[in-house]
């Protein structure tokens, strides 16, 4: 199984909500998941497959470069019901694009 924690990460906005799993027992590596509602279904399949998940609960399409660099994680997924991108038009952050 995978343990839970909310309190842990230093803050990184007003209105954002985040949080972290790990599990001793999983052969993946970490990543970050940036997240809407939608990501309920998915957690627990993800919380046992990776040995630590960063959750980062988003309305908007922010990304993170300052949570990247701290957790370096393997792999970030992005996860926004269709209806969120219909306005906003997700854009990598300057501090992460390759020249």
């Amino acid at each position: 199984g995978y343990t839970y924690t909310g309190g842990r990460l230093p803050r990184i906005g007003r209105f954002l909500r985040q949080g972290f799993t790990e599990c001793r027992d999983a052969r993946l590596p970490n990543i970050l998941m940036v997240h809407d509602s939608f990501y309920k279904k998915l957690k627990p399949f993800l919380s046992e497959a990776f040995s630590r998940v960063v959750y980062i609960w988003d309305w908007n399409t922010g990304f993170f470069p300052a949570v990247i660099n701290r957790e370096k994680p393997k792999l970030v997924i992005d996860q926004k019901a269709e209806r969120f991108l219909l306005d906003k038009i997700p854009v990598n952050a300057p501090a992460l694009s390759k020249n």
